[in-house]
């Protein structure tokens, strides 16, 4: 039986190989301007230009998920960190391009693969693509031949205190040979900067081993950035030197920790820890999970934006609208003198527990709501006080539940963290791949050269009322005719019927909620069968930008950009995926009737499914399902599943006692 120990083997490897598929990375959000004397910074569609005309560059295109540019990204960084002197001797610079984050950028430089080097000067590559081997030494070696073949001079203006004008060469008195052999004047204490003050957290600059017997006690307080890793991991042991630096750059702000799975294998079992290292930033009782390039800069980075900032205070309309511009959703918590302080510090928790914290807001002038939203046809909500608001999808709900209750405001705002069908980006991919059991992605090309103005609109429309269809079969509830809302406005005070998401009423609505009650009657048949099945699963939508995910669309489910806009349903815990009707033909965003279809059709297994992971691991993955419901069902079956064993039993009885009759064995020479 030693081929059940080598299948069990090969198939533990390739689930580990397909771990990880389908989550793309975290955004770095580099900021436009680059500085020179940074060490291996991150340049974006709106820097490099400016940044690779001045001296030579040699420039990483990578994506978070790829396991190669995982393996190079320590040995980057420590080969720009060992040969950082050649920035100020020979003009030559390191750096890196996100190509999640500059999908577009990416393709305009023809970047075909991942991990991709190449040298620019001007602006321009000037030399082949480094095709030799990831490692340290050659690509040292590498450095060091292209930094002295393009050396050039460094042109830097020596910095000037802001505060303190430069004299003039006119004003500057020449030196005297007294004054230049005076002693330094002794510096006192008086004379020294204060040190900063060490924060709260992570007092010692290190990363603390966590167990079983101490991980909830130190995690329940504060902000916590955790690797979970396993020593004879490779990609681990190159970490580890890179995460010891991490741990003394977030002294007093981060507490940084760390657990050994192979010594506390029930403790990352028990947090689904399924692949090594893995990086994830706790608070609150919640975590995210960075899937980023693991330098210091990136995942410092990281930790301090996933802890955020305190909340906003707004006094006017206008203040109101200019911190809530292009936030998809957003938190208002209006308060007043009489109202309790541990109202606001449990909506601050929970917002900080959700990692919403930039998108809280609070005010305490209720009255700054009128003009900018109205009450709708279907009921009243009011704006109390103190009291709790989201708003997304054109409308500012109200939230019910006990505001001094942690719990109940955080599994609010987590559950209305996300309008009804938001765009894809590397900051919420995350939360949907990781939180949905169906995922219905529908891409669009946004590029106004090639589509005619108004359809883009048009089609995110179809798919914002599919995606309410579905809801109101799920729950009984619309998010774009809801009954306890005000609607956003215009300017002119009248309801914006295009901000709030004005629907004609469809088919399902009528069906389903007709005369205003907000209940589902699941009807006979199998359509009743579509209605309890997708209530039983977390279904959200979501549309993608193609010239941003273009690559990952291609490399997860062999799409391309042909006959768009196009739909894919995934299952993103089983790594499947649905693109193509059963018949063959591609499915098509055409209307919402048809998108709504489309996800009926999977939910009732209708649609032909594929494998993210690749078809040898959707085929090991088939067999065990399929082992798993047949067990299941046996024993759930126990009268089934003993007369099987009964039959099972009696025929190898009756072959180990000799076969049927006139069957013996005889052995036959065969010339």
């Amino acid at each position: 039986m030693k081929w059940l120990g080598t299948l069990a083997t090969v198939t533990c490897g390739l689930f580990a190989l397909a771990q990880g598929a389908v989550v793309p990375i975290k955004d770095p959000n580099s900021v436009a301007a680059v500085d020179l004397t940074a060490v291996n910074p991150h340049l974006t569609s709106a820097n490099f230009t400016a940044a690779t005309t001045q001296g030579t560059w040699f420039v990483k295109f990578y994506v978070g998920y790829c396991p190669h540019c995982k393996r190079l990204g320590p040995i980057w960084q420590k080969v720009a960190d060992d040969l950082k002197a050649l920035k100020t001797s020979h003009n030559y610079h390191m750096g890196q391009v996100d190509c999640v984050a500059e999908g577009a950028f990416c393709n305009q430089q023809n970047i075909e693969g991942y991990p991709t080097l190449f040298v620019y000067r001007d602006g321009k590559p000037v030399e082949p693509e480094y095709l030799q081997p990831y490692k340290n030494i050659p690509i040292t070696a590498y450095v060091k031949a292209m930094a002295e073949k393009y050396k050039s001079a460094v042109v830097v203006a020596p910095p000037v205190p802001a505060d303190v004008p430069g004299p003039t060469s006119a004003e500057a008195p020449p030196a005297t040979s007294a004054a230049a052999s005076a002693p330094a004047p002794a510096t006192t204490t008086a004379d020294k900067t204060p040190a900063k003050p060490v924060g709260p957290y992570n007092k010692q600059g290190m990363s603390v081993p966590l167990t079983a017997a101490n991980f909830e006690t130190l995690t329940k307080e504060g902000p916590w950035f955790i690797k979970f890793y396993a020593p004879w991991c490779i990609h681990c042991q190159h970490l580890a030197p890179t995460w010891e630096s991490l741990a003394k750059s977030l002294v007093g702000e981060i507490n940084v920790g760390e657990v050994d799975c192979v010594a506390d294998g029930a403790l990352c079992n028990d947090r689904g820890i399924a692949g090594y290292p893995t990086l994830r930033f706790y608070l609150e009782g919640s975590y995210t999970t960075f899937e980023g390039e693991r330098s210091v800069e990136s995942m410092h980075k990281f930790a301090l934006e996933s802890f955020g900032t305190q909340h906003k205070e707004v006094e006017t309309r206008h203040e109101l609208d200019k911190n809530t511009a292009g936030l998809e959703t957003w938190y208002l918590y209006l308060f007043n003198a009489q109202a309790a302080p541990r109202y606001l510090e449990t909506a601050q928790r929970a917002a900080r527990a959700t990692f919403m914290q930039s998108n809280f807001f609070t005010s305490q002038d209720a009255s700054l709501l009128n003009g900018a939203f109205a009450l709708p046809r279907t009921g009243a909500a009011r704006a109390t006080v103190p009291g709790l608001w989201v708003f997304k999808d054109g409308f500012l709900r109200p939230y019910s539940g006990a505001l001094d209750s942690f719990d109940q405001v955080k599994t609010w705002m987590a559950a209305e963290r996300y309008p009804l069908v938001p765009a894809l980006t590397t900051q919420n991919a995350d939360g949907f791949f990781d939180d949905a059991d169906l995922v219905v992605l529908t891409v669009l090309d946004t590029d106004t050269r090639r589509v005619r103005a108004g359809q883009l609109e048009a089609w995110q429309r179809e798919i914002r009322q599919a995606a309410d269809d579905i809801l109101v079969l799920r729950t009984g509830e619309s998010a774009l005719n809801p009954t306890s809302a005000v609607v956003r406005t215009g300017s002119s005070g009248v309801s914006d019927p295009a901000a709030a998401g004005s629907y004609h009423l469809s088919e399902t609505r009528r069906k389903f909620l007709g005369g205003g009650q907000n209940t589902v009657d699941v009807p006979a048949g199998p359509e009743g069968d579509v209605v309890r099945a997708l209530r039983a699963q977390r279904v959200r939508f979501v549309w993608l930008d193609v010239d941003v995910w273009d690559k990952y669309l291609h490399r997860v489910f062999g799409a391309t950009r042909d006959g768009l806009p196009k739909v894919i349903l995934s299952r993103p815990q089983d790594e499947v995926y649905f693109d193509h009707h059963a018949d063959g033909r591609p499915l098509q965003l055409t209307s919402a009737q048809d998108l709504v279809d489309i996800v009926k059709a999977a939910v009732a297994e209708q649609l032909p499914a594929r494998y993210s992971a690749g078809f040898l691991v959707g085929l090991v993955r088939s067999i065990f399902r399929s082992i798993s419901r047949t067990t299941a069902y046996l024993f759930t079956h126990p009268m089934t599943f003993l007369f099987l064993l009964a039959v099972v039993g009696a025929v190898g009885y009756y072959y180990m006692k000799g076969g049927l009759p006139g069957q013996a064995y005889k052995p036959q020479k065969l010339d």
